[in-house]
């Protein structure tokens, strides 16, 4: 995730945040837009004892399923639990999916955010919406607060 926040103190999510994003088939050219995606969700896999997050078949009839996995922390220590003051206009890693049979191609942000104002108060603005630039005004601390150009991507790690 990258932003440009100003008066903001940070950005976060909770543990069963729903992800939004495009993903496409591993070595195909198929891709879904806009699904949604929660460690909240588990699903059983066929012919197997394990579960994932999320389950989908690409072609047709006959076709492997293709599955993932949300870690997100503090359980992973590969990626934030949110997007701070200090990372303003950096790229920090937020959630990562372990895909198998796809991957992710592109995040669309929604709702679900906590701003919290940098302000001494640290006002909290729950479940805001960033699919467009975010703005709100914190009264007790009498500043103006903004999220702005969110941006996401996919990243390989190992």
């Amino acid at each position: 995730m990258q932003a440009e926040l100003t008066g903001v103190g940070s950005v976060a999510w909770p543990e069963g945040h729903r992800w939004c994003c495009d993903i496409q088939e591993a070595g195909g050219s198929e891709v879904r837009e806009k699904v949604m995606i929660s460690n909240e969700e588990e699903t059983e896999l066929q012919g197997s004892k394990g579960t994932a997050h999320f389950v989908i078949r690409f072609g047709g009839k006959g076709s492997r399923e293709a599955y993932c996995t949300v870690e997100q922390a503090p359980a992973s220590k590969l990626c934030k639990g949110s997007y701070t003051e200090g990372d303003s206009g950096t790229w920090v890693p937020v959630v990562v999916l372990e895909c198998r049979g796809m991957e992710p191609v592109r995040w669309h942000p929604q709702g679900g955010f906590t701003v919290t104002s940098a302000g001494e108060q640290g006002t909290e603005f729950p479940d805001a919406d960033l699919s467009e630039d975010w703005c709100e005004y914190d009264d007790a601390d009498d500043l103006s607060l903004e999220v702005m150009e969110v941006q996401g991507e996919w990243r390989p790690v190992k």
